[in-house]
């Protein structure tokens, strides 16, 4: 009988699974069932295998005792508990899963040194470990569906919170720019305004709605760091460069800054033409050479640039077109400058008689191309300077005794001009302060009441 059933294949089948379980047993006592208490009078060996794949921990995996990895993040759309890899570049939706509790109840941390893949971690093997490297690749279903099953379970017995296995790095923001509808006040001058008589020709003026912002993009926009004009003496000027049409040449000829100061100028100078033709260049020595803007701008570096155009472009359309000039012209010495702070002035007013009697020569065409100058100036590195208030009276005209032609200054009208910039000037260092001018006032100006054009 017995011989008999020695003989049948069911029986032959049971002894050889029960050989190949407790030899399965045996290998794994030393680290899949290490905390697996067994007792070989009472039981035999292989019923550990059993209380294994009850738990969850399956016979087969990995042959040695080490660390496997486990997925940690589970995207926040994910309600299975599905453990699932971290999305390249989606590090914002993830939420984090939680290490599994050791033999002594507390959370083990296990090592936790990264494997080298995103959004994974490396833990000991244990009871709760998952069931190998190549089970956890395919996470919806088999060990990935035991181990998730086995997660929920544990944070229903101890009622435990998540512990980050990472944290996510956020994404650093860029900080929003400082819009200014204006600068501080004592940082530029306010443009001076006038009477409008209403003879301006709207062919010379922006079109109705056009609006000059002061937050610019580039060299013009805001830092947020200001510097405010104060009094200087004649020194400051000692490395300033006064780049202008006639106007500036009046005050190079009569307006005491012979030796104190450099100036590129004369009568024909535009915004238009300023980089196309030569002019002349007085050195602070008396000497007069003729020269391109581009030369002088790369002869020698200046601290100060001064600007002054605008009376020989009231009559080219319009203030836009003249604006954007401007624009350009202030970058470019900005780049051939680096290092210097740059004045923009204000074009000079002319006389009430001037602005009644031309659809051109008019203070409102004027105050509006100085109400675009004034939102380049950012009152770091470039600023706008308004002489007007020192030579117009309260309609925003210049005083008739001050002018011939209602356009240029009397040569003793000059020195109102010189007295204004001492008293609108921008110290950011000591280096600001220039030198003791080369020449002091080498020769008495007369008062002459003549134009100086």
């Amino acid at each position: 009988m017995l011989g008999q059933l020695k003989k049948t294949p069911l029986f032959i089948s049971l002894i050889v699974t029960g050989i190949a379980l407790t030899v399965l047993a045996l290998a794994g006592r030393s680290y899949r069932y290490e905390t697996y208490e067994t007792n070989l009078l009472t039981e035999p060996l292989l019923t550990v295998v059993f209380e294994g794949v009850h738990d969850g921990v399956w016979p087969a995996g990995a042959a040695s005792k080490g660390e496997v990895p486990v997925i940690a993040a589970i995207p926040e759309s994910s309600g299975s508990g599905d453990l699932a890899a971290t999305p390249s570049g989606n590090t914002a939706a993830l939420k984090r899963s939680r290490l599994p509790k050791d033999m002594n109840g507390t959370s083990s941390s296990g090592g936790g040194s990264s494997d080298g893949a995103q959004g994974s971690v490396s833990v000991p093997r244990g009871k709760e470990d998952a069931d190998n490297t190549e089970d956890t690749e395919d996470t919806t279903g088999g060990a990935g569906d035991a181990e998730a099953s086995r997660e929920d379970e544990l944070q229903e017995e101890t009622g435990e919170e998540e512990i980050s296995l990472w944290e996510p790095v956020p994404e650093e923001e860029e900080p929003e720019p400082v819009i200014y509808t204006e600068l501080p006040e004592g940082v530029c001058n306010p443009v001076c305004p006038a009477v409008d008589y209403g003879v301006a020709s709207r062919s010379f003026m922006a079109p109705e709605g056009t609006v000059f912002e002061y937050a610019t993009e580039g060299i013009f926009a805001p830092t947020g760091e200001f510097y405010y004009l104060k009094h200087v003496d004649d020194s400051y000027f000692s490395d300033a460069l006064f780049i202008g049409d006639s106007r500036t040449d009046g005050l190079y000829g009569y307006g005491n800054m012979r030796g104190v100061a450099t100036f590129l100028s004369k009568e024909s100078m535009s915004i238009f033409n300023i980089d196309t033709k030569r002019w002349n260049l007085h050195e602070r020595d008396g000497s007069t050479i003729s020269m391109s803007l581009e030369e002088a701008l790369t002869q020698r570096s200046y601290r100060k640039v001064y600007i002054s155009t605008g009376v020989n472009e009231l009559g080219v359309p319009n203030t836009v077109s003249y604006y954007q000039r401007f624009r350009d012209v202030v970058a470019y010495i900005r780049a051939m400058q680096p290092d210097a702070i740059i004045y923009i002035e204000g074009i000079m007013h002319v006389s009430a008689a001037k602005s009644q009697s031309s659809n051109m020569f008019t203070n409102s065409l004027i105050v509006e191309r100085n109400a675009a100058l004034a939102t380049l100036a950012n009152g770091y590195d470039i600023f706008y300077i308004d002489m007007n208030p020192s030579v117009c009276d309260e309609e925003g005209n210049v005083y008739a005794d001050l002018t011939g032609d209602g356009i240029h200054l009397y040569a003793s009208a000059y020195e109102r001009w010189h007295q204004f910039l001492k008293d609108n000037a921008i110290v950011r260092t000591r280096d600001d302060l220039g030198e003791v001018p080369a020449v002091q006032n080498p020769e008495n100006i007369p008062n002459v009441e003549a134009d100086t054009k």
